[in-house]
Parts: C-alpha cells; structure tokens; sequence
C-alpha cells in the first residue's frame, strides 16, 4: 500500500502499519532536497563535501540526541552527482514503523538539505557495517563486496564464522577467506531460501 501526503516535497510509503527488524517488508519515508544555499556544500558544514564516515557520523549524532533507542545500521549515498540522495537505515528494540521513519527524516532535514534523503528499515537483507553488527550475527550468511580483489574475487557469498577488530571471516562453498574490514565496500545479510536449501555461493 502507498500513501500520498498533501505536503510539498514529501512522500512516505509502507508495507503494514508496523514490523519487527529484518521484516520482508521495509517502512520508506523519502524527503526530496531543498535548494542548496550558495555557501553549504556538505551535510552541516561549509567547504568541501563529506566524506562517507563523516556523514554517517553526524547523522549518528543527530539520530542519538533526538532518538536514544534507535541505531542507525548503515547510510549509503545514491542517486547522482546531479540529484544526491542518502538512504539511511535505521533499527530499534521492537521494530520500526512509519512514524519513526517520518521523524528521523525531519530530525535530518537541515542536517541533510544538499541530499534527497530515504529513512526505512533494513529489510530482511539488512546492511553490516560495525564489529557488533558481525557477531551478532554469526552463524548467518552474508554477502561482503570488497573494494579490490581478494584471490581474485571481490564479491563473496558465505557462512560468517568469524568476526574481530581486525576483520571478518566466510566460510563459501570453496573455502575459507578472510577479508580485512578496511577492504569491505559494502556487506550484508542474505535472506534464507525458500524451502532452506542452500545455495551455492
């Protein structure tokens, strides 16, 4: 179901009227940009634009202050240089449900007015991005892209068997392999198949 909202530049749609985490269905809540002011170039600050880490790093800190009990999983930057957009996933105790997406979108506006921003939960496929988000979920199985080739694969698909400060190992169907976390572009969970049959990574 998607519903329309008679306020400009606004759009929210959902699948129900609540989820717990890692639902098949995600909250969605979209805050078209707003015109860029002659002297802001990045998310809270003048000159050059942010950089990745600072990004989710003042987002994390707006979030914390306006919502204690909600984690901010990962922010990923899409959209192009022409029309930037953010999407930030969010998790809380309980699950999260449209209104809190709604509110976080506006905690973030002045935050994040150079972007179209897009809050939602994190679906049954949910980013990795912290040493936490690893061992909670070991035992799970994952998909981890790299930004260079690691035995020349950058793309691996497996079971998560290790996880510490230095990096993360996958146990695939043709081995073992260790990536270390400075190497990681980007990670997630991978939702069971159907039936629970395994597939080949």
């Amino acid at each position: 179901m998607t519903l329309y909202f008679a306020v400009p530049n606004l759009q929210e749609t959902c699948g129900s009227s609540r989820i717990p985490s890692g639902p098949p269905a995600h909250f969605f809540y979209e805050m078209t940009r707003t015109k860029r002011s002659p002297d802001r170039t990045r998310a809270g600050a003048p000159g050059a634009p942010a950089t990745d880490a600072e990004l989710q790093q003042q987002i994390e800190s707006r979030v914390a202050a306006a919502e204690p009990d909600v984690e901010v999983l990962a922010v990923e930057r899409a959209g192009s240089r022409r029309s930037p957009k953010l999407r930030v996933f969010l998790d809380r105790p309980g699950g999260v449900d449209l209104e809190l997406c709604t509110r976080v979108t506006r905690h973030l506006g002045d935050l994040l007015a150079d972007y179209a921003v897009e809050v939602s939960s994190p679906g049954p496929e949910r980013p990795l991005t912290k040493l936490d988000h690893y061992r909670r979920h070991l035992g799970r199985r994952v998909r981890v892209r790299t930004h260079e080739a690691i035995d020349g694969r950058n793309d691996f698909k497996g079971e998560l068997v290790g996880a510490d400060a230095e990096g993360v190992s996958l146990a695939a169907d043709w081995g073992m392999v260790r990536i270390p976390h400075e190497r990681i572009r980007r990670s997630n969970l991978i939702s069971p198949p159907a039936g629970g049959s395994r597939r080949p990574s």
